[in-house]
């Protein structure tokens, strides 16, 4: 892919079996470390995204559309990590926060698949614009931003956010929706996607910098 060919693998620069050797032994070292430094639980999250992500989404990427939110569940461990790390508990603002980074990464990486679509086609990558078209991929990344508006707002009668929060979670969740819904129209123009990507970037770093507020 014209969008990878710089990385170590890629370009060569890397040989395979010592990228597999590396990975499997900071894998072997790592989750260890992680439970001794943690607990067993959040060790546990981790081997599930280190599988979940090398054995089924890598190679599915290739097979099915589906990859795309198989992928994102490992991507969304991290802050359910982070909050097992320090309570050794699954409870429902660690679920919360996995459920907002989930449904946020499937709106972010359509508008990737449609920037680069002639980039995954020759890479030989199953995306939603490639197996089932520009348009349904635009409406789920439309479904996708309206699931993800009241989600955030969950974590106020938890305990864990404000009202200053609640109130800039709303406002970036209905500008992220707002264009996301542009993109339902018959031809949005080739911006609709870098934009929409570039709001998936401000939505989320507004949101997680928005938890950091009092009051």
């Amino acid at each position: 892919m014209h969008r990878t060919r710089n990385r170590p693998l890629p370009a060569g620069r890397v040989d395979p079996k010592l990228a597999l050797t590396l990975g499997l032994a900071c894998a072997a070292v790592s989750l260890p470390i992680l439970a001794l430094g943690t607990n067993a639980l959040t060790a546990a999250l981790g081997l599930l995204a280190l599988v979940s992500y090398v054995l089924v989404y890598t190679p599915m990427k290739t097979r099915s559309a589906w990859a795309l939110g198989v992928g994102a569940l490992p991507g969304a461990l991290p802050p359910l990590m982070g909050w097992t790390a320090i309570t050794n508990r699954l409870e429902a603002p660690g679920l919360v926060l996995f459920a907002i980074l989930f449904l946020w990464q499937l709106p972010h990486f359509l508008a990737i698949a449609l920037m680069l679509k002639a980039d995954y086609d020759r890479a030989g990558m199953k995306t939603v614009p490639q197996v089932m078209g520009d348009r349904n991929a635009r409406a789920q990344a439309a479904l996708y931003t309206a699931l993800l508006i009241p989600m955030p707002l969950l974590l106020v009668p938890l305990h864990v956010a404000g009202t200053a929060f609640a109130v800039i979670a709303s406002l970036l969740g209905v500008a992220f929706l707002g264009w996301s819904l542009v993109g339902l129209r018959r031809d949005p123009g080739p911006t609709w996607a870098r934009r929409e990507f570039l709001l998936s970037l401000v939505y989320l770093t507004g949101l997680f910098g928005a938890l950091g507020l009092r009051g």
